[in-house]
């Protein structure tokens, strides 16, 4: 039996990314994080209606030696615990590593629909950064766009775009 779910990038779709310049940044340290008001109680809703939620995040900052593995360890502990995610993939690898499991690479959905059993056709990516959405497009899953306007490239392919991420969370709680 295969599942749906949504996967969520975890910095600014779950917990507020740290803005400097209008460029978003992971936070580095667990007193940091914040998770964004409303996130939580749509996610329970979700959970509730048999979505399995996968959050998949890039944090490069470990391999740039601009924090340590322990902390970015912690801060995705705390945020699987906070908002109840059923798993978080998380690459700590920069672009140089040329690794596959690099968001816009699609290797963490992968791994997640190889251990769960997901249904992809049935499941949704939601993400703020173009990196999120490009690796959405690579496995053909839908993929919501929270638009920030971020100072950085758009991606131009994302289903739909929503201003905050707790409304492209209702759309999918509409949509069931």
């Amino acid at each position: 039996m295969t599942r749906a779910a949504v996967f969520l990038d975890r910095d600014g779709i779950l917990n507020h990314a740290t803005v400097i310049n209008n460029k978003p940044f992971s936070p580095r340290a667990i007193d940091e994080v914040r998770i964004i008001d409303g996130v939580v109680s749509r996610l329970e809703s979700l959970k509730k209606i048999g979505y399995l939620l996968i959050g998949i995040t890039n944090q490069p900052d470990v391999a740039r030696k601009l924090m340590r593995l322990e902390d970015g360890i912690q801060i995705n502990d705390f945020v699987v615990e906070q908002c109840k995610l059923d798993r978080l993939y998380c690459c700590f690898h920069d672009d140089v590593d040329c690794c596959n499991c690099r968001k816009p690479k699609p290797g963490l959905i992968y791994e997640a629909v190889r251990d769960y059993r997901l249904d992809i056709n049935a499941s949704y990516l939601i993400g703020d950064r173009w990196r999120d959405i490009e690796t959405a497009n690579a496995v053909n899953l839908r993929s919501y766009f929270v638009d920030y306007g971020y100072d950085e490239s758009r991606s131009q392919y994302a289903t739909l775009t929503f201003p905050h991420p707790t409304l492209a969370l209702d759309h999918i709680i509409q949509s069931h």
